[in-house]
């Protein structure tokens, strides 16, 4: 679809009116997205399909927000990956969505997400927070969640770096018996940093590779636990280092089960942070 076409603003707009019911905004997936086509459109740059896009929300006139997707779709120039051009959508819409935010997708299961991957997705968790747009972080697989307590530790830790209590929504999607996807860990509420959030997720290496940030108040379903920390070794797996805060945090995170509606627990009294974080893991540590 051309969004170039006045024609497709009139029927883009006809059918969210034809939409019985209340909502609050709408849904475009696949947004600017020619990845995996068999072929571009004449003429086809990013940055004027965007511009046509913005242009045909504002035509549409649908009375709603939008909320579209495809953040995870990087800026790639060589070596060199960065934010997703996608997200110069944020000019019409309310928010945007990135599917597979921390952990790649697979059929039955993830791969924990490093290097400059994962540093652009937290630059884009950290641009829509700035730009004050919803971030829907969405990420998981048809694993069961209580097997995949090392992904969601993972994913939780990475959130919860640059993370901004007002736009930024945590969206795990795990298997679970009662097919309700909320896991405990998004009980997990951290608040105070102590350095406040950056512009860009460099600004969070504490030595080569691993990133961390502490808060001041951590609470778990609104019950204060005190001050906590997250740690992650962006590095690709066998490459080993130092926790970097030794002896200040006395305990880490504890998932135990699944969804909440299956039993799935969170706790704050876990063992001691290791000395040394493996490499594309993390760490929730609590004083």
């Amino acid at each position: 679809m051309d969004p170039h076409s006045a024609h497709l603003a009139t029927l883009w707009h006809s059918h969210v009116s034809s939409v019985g019911g209340q909502f609050d905004a709408v849904f475009e997936d696949e947004s600017d997205r020619v990845l995996n086509a068999t072929a571009v459109p004449c003429k086809w740059t990013e940055s004027d399909w965007t511009t046509a896009s913005n242009q045909m929300a504002t035509n549409a006139t649908l009375g709603h927000g939008v909320i579209y997707n495809e953040l995870a779709e990087l800026t790639k120039n060589g070596k060199v990956i960065s934010v997703s051009p996608i997200i110069a959508l944020n000019q019409t819409s309310i928010g945007g969505m990135m599917e597979g935010c921390y952990l790649a997708p697979g059929n039955t299961s993830s791969s924990k997400v490093d290097g400059a991957v994962w540093a652009a997705y937290e630059n884009t968790e950290i641009a829509m927070a700035q730009q004050h747009k919803l971030f829907f972080c969405v990420a998981g697989s048809s694993s069961d969640a209580a097997s995949s307590v090392d992904w969601r530790t993972y994913y939780t830790a990475s959130y919860l770096m640059p993370y901004d209590f007002g736009p930024t929504i945590l969206g795990e999607k795990f298997a679970t018996p009662s097919r309700f996807h909320e896991e405990p860990e998004s009980e997990l509420v951290a608040t105070n940093p102590l350095v406040s959030t950056p512009s860009d997720v460099s600004s969070l290496m504490i030595s080569p590779n691993v990133y961390g940030r502490e808060y001041a108040a951590c609470y778990i379903a609104g019950v204060s636990v005190g001050a906590c920390a997250v740690a992650v070794n962006a590095d690709a797996p066998g490459y080993t280092h130092p926790f970097p805060w030794a002896s200040k945090y006395q305990h880490t995170l504890v998932l135990s089960g699944g969804g909440i509606l299956d039993g799935g627990t969170i706790s704050a009294h876990g063992p001691a942070p290791p000395k040394k974080i493996a490499g594309n893991d993390a760490v929730v540590a609590f004083r």
